[in-house]
């Protein structure tokens, strides 16, 4: 066994890798996906969000009619708004999951435990192995890392 095999290491480990493939994926997102426009499509369709919220509430007729002349640009704007995270999808999917293969079977074993959770967690258990702790590191860290690269979408 290696040392990054035995936990605390593996843990360790495993959150800094998490960390390091969030930053690098964000650095690549924002080669190819500008940032400003997408924060202001988010602004736009949490307007409309606002408005139809408030449609829903009142009933207001002039409000729906608000809601039906900004309707085609809003469908517009989802479009560009999905096409920009498709694109950031098609970039990065294959070179993670090839990264991910990398590590899941030949840097850590597939059922290497790298963490002993506290309580028992639904469907992984109590001891997680690199694929589930993985997992849990990114979701946890990738929000966080956003935040600190300035790469805010106002979501």
């Amino acid at each position: 066994m290696t040392w990054w095999t035995e936990m605390p290491y593996s843990t360790l480990l495993v959150m800094l890798i998490s960390m390091g493939v969030s930053m690098i994926s964000l650095t690549i997102s924002r080669k190819f996906v500008k940032v400003e426009t997408m924060q202001r499509f988010r602004k736009e369709m949490n307007e409309y969000n606002a408005l139809m919220k408030e449609f829903r509430k009142t009933g207001d007729e002039k409000i729906g009619d608000k809601m039906k002349k900004r309707q085609q640009h809003v469908m517009q704007v989802q479009g560009m708004m999905f096409k920009q995270q498709l694109k950031m999808m098609a970039i990065t999917f294959v070179p993670f999951m090839a990264l991910f293969y990398v590590f899941n079977n030949w840097i850590f074993s597939p059922t290497l435990v790298v963490a002993i959770a506290p309580l028992n967690i639904p469907i992984i258990g109590r001891e997680i192995t690199f694929s589930y702790w993985y997992l849990l590191s990114a979701l946890g860290f990738g929000q966080l890392v956003s935040k600190l690269m300035g790469y805010d979408l106002g979501a």
